[in-house]
């Protein structure tokens, strides 16, 4: 227990000179604040004797009350019977009623009632002058209470402000003292544990802040250890880097970017300054070098295999290249590679699609039309595996394009081979016959007849076909061998 002190300038003096010895915490159960405690339990007491008093008062004057109220009834009701009563009524009426109660003569009734007025005016009076007494009693109290409140809360608020400006004191030289400690140890080039002490002052300031002037001194202290720190950190990532250097020359490449991820790990765990991220920039660079270059080789072998026709390889090939992107660092290096190795792999589609197309025009001109449109739909098919682009557009658009046309072929060879024997036919017997939408069949009539791939006429209400058999069958060899020419060229007569 410290010794007892009542002057707030003497103890801050004491606590900057050392000589109170004191912490934050024993403030509260030491004997410095005890006259203004002794003060403030005194009013709290004065406080609740009052309180009791007033209860006390405040009942006495509720009795009262009552009997004022009791009394006044209580002898006026048969004394304004009597007044208002005729003569000779009241006169019997009062003389029955103190014959019988109370065994008076007559004549004695006016001054017994009399006497009875006077009493309850009297008590009135009285029992109102009490009431009187009480209220300006209960008021007084009530003033007291209020004023004695009003002090409570001014020494309460004077506590307080005493216990901030000692807490304040006591914090500022606890963080002086350990700011002196770290500074020894910092001049002993002891920046981890110089770093510690600093640390535990500023735990200290989160909880009780100081002036703004330590808190800046402090933090230049924890500045200047970091940046100590880091230097150390650093002279020993620089060997760690030209290791993975070594390794990266001597084709190790799996090896040295193992080798700069450790030194990256270590280089995050710096205090953040300029040089360390310039430190990480570097490194990760070192690391994208390695990264890019795998990536160059890889997309060499898909070309390589794209080359030889070997498609399915050298996509997948490709798509083992776009995942090593995802450990690029650079973003805008990480965008431009996936987005050349996309190229890659929708060109590999397209060779694959060529191949299709190829395929389906060989069928077509063979007459095989089925054939042709299902190989067509394979290369079509294909297109969804591209990534979205203007090439996978073309492609798209000319795989549609060849279907179309295959089924426009197949739908003239099957109007060919019916004219031949028919005289007439309906829209929907054609398009039983080659499988083919009904809309396209006509738009394939409409283009024979004004073409004179036929001869013959639309019905456009009935949807029949009336072929010239006649005229058809003279020249149907030479239609079909010129249809074979056109098919053979690619081109349709005009």
């Amino acid at each position: 227990m410290v010794k007892k002190k009542t002057n707030l300038d003497d103890l801050l003096k004491e606590i900057k000179d050392n000589s109170l010895n004191l912490k934050a915490e024993e403030i509260e159960s030491s004997d410095i604040l005890s006259e203004e405690n002794i003060q403030l339990e005194g009013t709290k007491g004065r406080i609740k004797k009052l309180e009791k008093k007033g209860k006390f008062l405040k009942k006495i004057q509720d009795i009262i009350g009552w009997l004022f109220l009791l009394s006044i009834p209580g002898g006026a009701i048969p004394f304004l019977i009597l007044l208002f009563l005729p003569g000779s009524i009241g006169h019997n009426v009062g003389y029955l009623f103190m014959e019988q109660f109370w065994n008076s003569p007559t004549a004695e009734i006016f001054w017994i009632s009399l006497i009875i007025w006077g009493i309850i005016v009297v008590s009135s009076f009285i029992l109102s002058f009490i009431v009187i007494v009480f209220v300006y009693d209960e008021y007084s109290i009530d003033r007291e209470r209020r004023k004695l409140n009003s002090e409570l809360i001014k020494i309460e608020s004077s506590i307080e402000r005493i216990k901030r400006e000692l807490k304040s004191e006591i914090t500022k030289k606890r963080v002086l003292d350990l700011i002196e400690e770290g500074g020894i140890k910092f001049n002993e080039r002891d920046f981890s544990n110089a770093l510690k002490v600093f640390e535990r002052a500023q735990e200290i300031l989160r909880t009780s802040p100081a002036p703004q002037e330590i808190q800046n001194i402090l933090e230049s202290k924890i500045r200047l250890v970091q940046e100590n720190l880091n230097e150390l950190k650093i002279r020993e990532i620089d060997p760690i880097i030209e290791q993975g250097n070594l390794l990266k020359n001597q084709k190790l490449k799996d090896k040295a970017i193992e080798v700069f991820k450790n030194a990256l790990e270590i280089t995050n765990n710096l205090f953040k300054f300029p040089e360390r991220d310039q430190k990480i920039k570097e490194i990760k660079s070192l690391i994208d070098a390695i990264y890019l270059n795998k990536i160059k080789e890889i997309n060499a072998k898909g070309n390589q295999l794209r080359n030889q026709n070997k498609f399915d390889r050298a996509i997948q090939t490709f798509r083992n290249a776009l995942q090593i992107t995802d450990n690029i660092y650079s973003s805008s290096k990480r965008k431009k590679e996936i987005q050349n190795i996309e190229n890659l792999i929708n060109q590999a589609y397209s060779d694959k699609i060529n191949e299709k197309i190829k395929t389906g025009n060989q069928l077509r001109k063979q007459m095989k039309f089925d054939e042709s449109i299902k190989t067509f739909n394979k290369g079509l098919n294909l297109t969804k595996k591209m990534y979205d682009s203007r090439e996978k557009n073309n492609e798209i658009s000319e795989i549609k394009s060849l279907i179309n046309q295959s089924k426009i072929a197949k739908i003239k060879n099957t109007i060919l081979n019916l004219g031949t024997k028919f005289g007439r036919l309906h829209i929907m017997e054609i398009s039983e016959e080659c499988g083919e939408v009904e809309s396209l069949i006509i738009s394939t009539v409409r283009e024979m007849i004004e073409g004179s791939e036929i001869y013959a006429k639309y019905f456009e209400s009935s949807k029949w076909v009336a072929f010239d058999q006649q005229a058809n069958i003279k020249e149907i060899d030479k239609l079909m061998e010129q249809y074979q020419q056109w098919e053979k060229e690619g081109i349709s007569k005009k």
